[in-house]
């Protein structure tokens, strides 16, 4: 089969993965809104289960994507030909490779160091409301409602390392970024 298609698959799973999210949440809405029974489950309830499962699943897949992008710059000349480290039978030049590489510098770009601005920006933007003592008694509920939906990024930290998840995805993209690119090179 080949590398390229796990690598597309990897390119795509974000994009699929946030489409079926958000299909099914506009299902939910419908229903919401079409429905005449008393539903047990509101508008926001539904944005709430969105969050967590779409954050459950890219921290799922976050490193897993990330190290199959930087796997396409790795690498190794053989016989005056570089080729690639993980499919030997690919090279590393030419119009394919080229349309790939563009690929993985999209992804790195928008999948990888986008998740970890994306949910920095979003932290910072809602700073205030993330601790129940920092929030002012009159905006209570807008603590209640970042508990339930980000609540699972930063809930287990203070409030002086409430970005502590966001240093973990950096660092496991170090790791794993570091070693494929580093490899046997360093110690």
């Amino acid at each position: 089969a080949g590398f390229y298609p796990s690598f597309m698959f990897s390119f795509l799973i974000f994009p699929a993965v946030l489409l079926g999210a958000l299909i099914s949440y506009a299902v939910i809405k419908l229903r919401l809104k079409l429905s005449s029974s008393k539903l047990k489950y509101t508008d926001e309830s539904a944005r709430t289960r969105l969050f967590t499962l779409l954050f459950m699943i890219v921290y799922s897949l976050f490193t897993g994507v990330a190290t199959k992008h930087f796997m396409l710059f790795k690498c190794d000349k053989v016989q005056d030909v570089w080729y690639l480290v993980a499919d030997y039978r690919i090279i590393c030049s030419g119009a394919e490779y080229n349309f790939y590489r563009t690929l993985a510098i999209v992804g790195i770009g928008v999948f990888v160091f986008g998740i970890l601005f994306g949910i920095f920006a979003l932290l910072m933007c809602n700073k205030k409301y993330l601790h129940e003592s920092s929030t002012p008694a009159a905006e209570m509920y807008k603590h209640l409602q970042l508990v339930k939906k980000y609540g699972s990024i930063y809930g287990d930290y203070t409030e002086t390392n409430f970005y502590f998840d966001l240093v973990d995805l950096a660092r496991r993209l170090l790791l794993t970024g570091g070693l494929i690119l580093i490899g046997e090179q360093s110690n």
